[in-house]
């Protein structure tokens, strides 16, 4: 699992964004709208999600974002939440806490979980 806060449809300047978050951010390839978008990675390849960094770090620039979107400087943000799929499972559920819904909300920030296709020698992680 993966989770990036990723801020989309903007044409604001790296520097700029930088600035207002006053927080490093990865410039990503353009999107299919042919804008770019960037990201910030909150959690990198692990098997479990530690709700409380999320919502620290959203409580701590919540509303730099919030004010980003206000001005359309970005058009979207949104904590993405990559979680994988592997071939023999027929299901696969998360549960975002609701205290991290709510903060997100507060700020104007989507939540956003994305599956992907795990192929059986690719596993990173073994499934719980």
């Amino acid at each position: 699992m993966g989770v990036n806060m990723r801020f989309g449809n903007g044409a604001v300047p790296q520097e700029t964004l930088e600035s207002a978050l006053d927080f490093k951010v990865q410039w990503a390839r353009k999107g299919h709208d042919g804008l770019q978008y960037a990201q910030i990675d909150l959690v990198s390849e692990c098997q479990y999600i530690m709700w409380l960094t999320i919502d620290a770090f959203i409580e701590k620039f919540g509303a730099g974002i919030a004010t980003l979107l206000d001005q359309r400087m970005i058009q979207t943000a949104a904590l993405d939440i990559g979680m994988p799929f592997y071939r023999d499972d027929l299901v696969a559920s998360l549960t975002v806490p609701s205290s991290t819904c709510l903060l997100a909300g507060r700020y104007g920030i989507a939540v956003t979980v994305t599956y992907y296709a795990v192929a059986e020698g690719d596993k990173a992680i073994e499934p719980a």
